[in-house]
């Protein structure tokens, strides 16, 4: 499962900035969420996301800061209230 959840998030989490929260990794981040939706579905598990995610931290430049856990578990908490919100409203089915 963690595979096909860092494949789906790579369009997003693979580029250095996708913790800082600038427009363009806002518009990423929406792109990854639709597509982790359509390859894994709404049964994700939230200590999958939250590894995947620190694989992608340990990935940071280092003259980047690597995101905090606090940072990461806020995106895991995003991650899966967006995968809520596509199945609440039924998009993609």
């Amino acid at each position: 499962m963690q595979d096909k959840i860092y494949e789906a998030i790579e369009c997003w989490a693979g580029f250095p900035s996708w913790y800082i929260n600038n427009p363009k990794d806002t518009k990423r981040f929406d792109a990854a969420i639709v597509k982790l939706y359509i390859e894994v579905g709404s049964n994700i598990n939230r200590e999958d996301i939250r590894q995947v995610l620190k694989k992608y931290s340990e990935k940071t430049p280092a003259f980047w800061a690597s995101p905090s856990d606090k940072k990461i578990e806020e995106y895991v908490e995003k991650i899966l209230l967006g995968i809520k919100k596509l199945q609440k409203e039924g998009r993609l089915n």
